[in-house]
């Protein structure tokens, strides 16, 4: 009987290891990929940043064709 309890705890300890092992795994599985969904957001946040920094340097090109077009459009009248 003690044997067989022997034999009994050792398996369980191997269990136990390989349990430990498959957690550890996981936990580095998890982290690869928090870290790739992180760079992910990091990028598409970027570009879209980018595109905004394009949408704001038009919007302030098309403010100085208008302030333009209204001085040339106020001389013409006052002339």
């Amino acid at each position: 009987m003690p044997q067989q309890e022997e034999l009994g705890l050792d398996q369980l300890k191997e269990v136990a290891q390989k349990a430990e092992q498959a957690a550890e795994q996981t936990l580095q599985v998890a982290q690869q990929i928090y870290s790739q969904a992180t760079a992910a957001a990091l990028t598409e946040a970027e570009q879209e940043l980018e595109a905004l920094q394009g949408q704001i340097k038009q919007a302030q090109q098309k403010t100085e064709e208008l302030k333009h077009e209204l001085k040339t459009t106020k001389e013409s009248t006052q002339s």
